[in-house]
């Protein structure tokens, strides 16, 4: 009984390390399967992150890029405001000098008028002072 014994202990330890070495290449497969799907998991949080990093660098570059526009917007509207100040009093001036002649022109044409009616009185006295010195000089010429 004991042979019968060893013999099957002996059969049942190679059975044994058969099973065991099954067992062993078993875990060994799957470590490795969890070792690739780690790098997997891993490479894809890694990518996460890098999108994450340039999501967070592109954010910041939209906004900075927003910004600017908006000072630029503002700044040109600032410059409009000026440039139309300035084209405000440049069409004062054009205007001011257009109207300078013709004001000039109505003033000149009163004076005109003011001296021309003068004119006129004076040419009336001066017939009225003929007229004065006709009348005596024709009664002197009559008595001589």
């Amino acid at each position: 009984m004991s042979r019968t014994w060893t013999h099957r202990r002996g059969h049942g330890t190679c059975a044994g390390k058969l099973a065991v070495q099954g067992e062993i290449t078993k875990g060994s497969r799957m470590v490795e399967d969890l070792e690739i799907a780690l790098q997997g998991v891993m490479h894809e949080k890694n990518s996460l992150l890098e999108v994450r990093e340039n999501g967070s660098d592109e954010t910041r570059d939209v906004f900075l890029s927003f910004q600017q526009h908006v000072f630029e917007t503002d700044l040109k509207a600032e410059e409009m405001e000026v440039l139309e100040e300035e084209l405000k009093m440049q069409l004062k001036r054009i205007k001011e000098l257009e109207e300078a002649p013709a004001e000039k022109k109505i003033h000149l044409s009163k004076e005109m008028q003011r001296h021309v009616g003068r004119s006129w009185e004076v040419e009336d006295e001066l017939q009225s002072a003929v007229s004065m010195i006709e009348e005596p000089t024709s009664l002197l010429a009559n008595h001589l």
